[in-house]
C-alpha cells in the first residue's frame, strides 16, 4: 500500500522471488528439502535478520527453489535498542524513531546481501538473483496469522503439484 507507513509495529506476510523465477535455492521431492549452496546463503541471511534489526521479530518461513515466504514482525524499539520480543512495548518520548527500519529497508538489505554472496560464490559480479520488488501482506488478526503460517509450512508439500514446476 502507497500510503501505509512499513516501519510501524505489525505483522507481515512477505514473498520474494528470484529473478526470472530461477530455481536455484533447493529441490524439494516429497515434500523433503535439500539445499542448494546458494539455497543455504539465502537461508542462514535470513535467520540472521534478528541478529542485525533490533525490530525484527522472524516467524514462520520456507524457502522454495524460486522464492521465499516469511513472516516478520516489527516490533517497538526501546531507547538503547532492546525490544521486548513477548508483547509489544509501547511508544514512549525514550523511543527513538532512527532505532525502527521498516519491513522495505529490512527486505532491500537481505536481497542486496544474499546477492552479493551467491554472485561472488557464482563469480558473477551483478547479475540479478531476486526479483526486483516483493509481495507484502499486512497480517490483521489470529486466525489470519495461522492461516498464513499453515500455508508456508505445507508450502513444500505442495510444490510438486504446481504448474510452474513442469517436473
Amino acid at each position: 500500500m502507497s500510503d501505509y507507513d512499513y516501519s510501524q509495529p505489525g505483522m507481515y506476510f512477505v514473498t520474494l522471488l528470484t529473478y526470472q523465477r530461477q530455481k536455484m535455492f533447493c529441490e524439494i521431492h516429497d515434500g523433503k528439502v535439500s539445499w542448494s549452496r546458494f539455497g543455504s546463503v539465502a537461508k542462514d541471511a535470513w535467520l540472521d535478520l534478528s541478529v542485525y534489526y533490533s525490530n525484527l521479530v522472524l516467524d514462520e518461513f520456507c524457502i522454495m527453489p524460486d522464492h521465499l515466504h516469511a513472516i516478520i514482525r516489527l516490533m517497538e524499539v526501546c531507547k538503547g535498542g532492546s525490544t521486548d520480543n513477548s508483547q509489544r512495548v509501547m511508544r514512549t518520548a525514550e523511543t527513538r524513531p532512527d532505532d525502527l527500519k521498516s519491513l522495505t529497508e529490512i527486505i532491500r538489505e537481505y536481497k542486496s546481501f544474499t546477492a552479493r554472496k551467491i554472485n561472488a560464490m557464482r563469480g558473477t559480479t551483478g547479475t540479478p538473483i531476486w526479483h526486483r520488488s516483493y509481495h507484502d501482506h499486512i497480517i490483521r488478526d489470529e486466525v489470519e496469522l495461522n492461516q498464513i503460517r499453515q500455508y508456508i509450512i505445507e508450502n513444500p508439500l505442495k510444490w510438486e503439484l504446481e504448474k510452474e514446476n513442469p517436473g
